[in-house]
């Protein structure tokens, strides 16, 4: 089992081969990084735990491969990637691989006005760093837990004239839990926008967004693929009592205006409509709203992005809906052809019955480029978790900072190899 994990990312690259027998233009990318980290808090201990926290050096390498395929009509891409990584000090949480991903996609023009497309996402992640841990009133995740994740989507673009577009889609999810305390989760999901151009700033957007989330102990999707002990997947921290399957509905409208070719704003705006099961019987829920803004900015060499969501989704690792509101910001600036620098920060606060929890998240990286193909830098991050979990229970404080030391490998450019 553990040599069909190693070598599942790679069968996906077949995926492309029929393809060679048409016209088209087929590019090969392969890339590596290889990565030195110190974190001085490698199981993110709690401030109030009993245990010691650990700190270690540790070397990961990223070995990845792409594929991609073009033609009059056509667009297709399949890639790879595995991380291997040692700790010197507590090599026991050497992971190999510690994760791969598998990515597919495939883009096909009927018309110049329709569009069809297909995506897969496969996703496997073990990382000793964020392990959960106990307290006496409940079982608490950090925002990382292991997990084997995989979804397929499905969409098409249509536009129906030069002012006006409509898309639609749906996606199937699974993601399983290795730890037995969590709830695996199937999702479906499927969304329909549709956006008209009302002047050369202004583009308004009318959207309706579904999700169905399932919950079961034990989901066998991958499991007669692989061993019970799968693993990854951002997932919430608090463990529920009650597991309920639910749908949520979200329709809204929204706006996108943009005031000049370096600044634009995209406003949404609806009402989040969760119906929950109860009695083998979907009942409609109290509805909530339903907010997002994102702000960008394009400066000479830099670029500035800014967020707020308001939004209901899955508890990954429960059973049921939780109300999250994330605000993020990212700068990324080019000082020299050889030197960027990047500024990242992100809150969010997750509301549910069991539990109020913040988490925020702080990074700064500086890359500098010797060539096109290699480059180091220095990067520096941190990351807080807070959990209110009800009355009368202390209050859980997981803090860790990271500080990540890394060398990049890369081709000399996109179109490494062409056939």
């Amino acid at each position: 089992m553990r040599a069909l994990r190693r070598t599942l990312p790679f069968v996906l690259l077949l995926v492309l081969l029929p393809l060679s027998a048409s016209a088209g233009r087929f590019t090969l990318v392969p890339s590596l990084v290889v990565t030195g980290e110190w974190t001085d808090n490698l199981l993110l201990t709690p401030e109030e735990s009993d245990h010691a926290k650990l700190s270690d050096f540790s070397v990961t390498a990223f070995p990845g491969l792409a594929l991609t395929y073009d033609s009059y009509r056509t667009h297709a891409f399949v890639g790879a990637g595995v991380g291997f990584r040692h700790y010197f000090r507590y090599d026991q949480f050497d992971g190999w691989p510690e994760y791969y991903n598998g990515t597919a996609g495939w883009a096909y023009w009927l018309s110049p006005l329709v569009r069809l497309t297909f995506t897969d996402a496969l996703v496997y992640y073990t990382d000793p760093r964020d392990q959960p841990f106990s307290t006496s009133t409940s079982a608490v995740e950090s925002l990382r837990t292991e997990s084997l994740a995989n979804t397929i989507g499905v969409s098409t673009l249509y536009t129906i004239t030069r002012l006006s577009t409509v898309e639609a889609g749906y996606s199937f999810g699974t993601t399983e839990f290795r730890n037995e305390l969590l709830d695996d989760v199937v999702e479906h999901a499927a969304f329909a926008t549709f956006t008209q151009r009302i002047s050369p700033s202004y583009n308004m957007v009318l959207f309706y967004d579904f999700n169905r989330a399932l919950f079961s102990p034990h989901y066998d999707f991958f499991r007669r693929f692989v061993d019970h002990r799968y693993s990854m997947r951002p997932s919430f921290p608090v463990k529920l009592k009650d597991p309920n399957d639910f749908d949520t509905h979200i329709p809204g409208a929204g706006m996108i205006f943009t005031a000049s070719p370096t600044l634009s704003f995209d406003v949404r705006a609806g009402v989040i409509l969760p119906c929950v099961r109860r009695n083998d019987a979907y009942e409609m829920d109290h509805p909530d709203w339903y907010q997002r803004l994102t702000i960008l900015k394009v400066f000479q060499h830099a670029n500035l992005v800014f967020s707020y969501t308001r939004s209901v989704a899955p508890a990954h690792g429960l059973a049921g809906a939780v109300l999250t509101q994330t605000v993020a910001s990212s700068f990324s600036q080019r000082w020299t052809q050889h030197f960027e620098t990047t500024e990242e920060a992100d809150y969010t606060n997750y509301l549910q019955p069991a539990a109020n929890i913040d988490a925020g998240r702080g990074a700064v990286e500086a890359d500098y480029y010797f060539f096109n193909w290699l480059g180091t830098g220095l990067a520096y991050s941190y990351l807080g978790q807070v959990g209110h979990l009800g009355e009368g229970a202390p209050d859980q404080h997981i803090n860790a900072q990271r500080v990540t030391l890394h060398v990049t490998l890369a081709p000399p450019s996109p179109n490494w190899l062409r056939f």
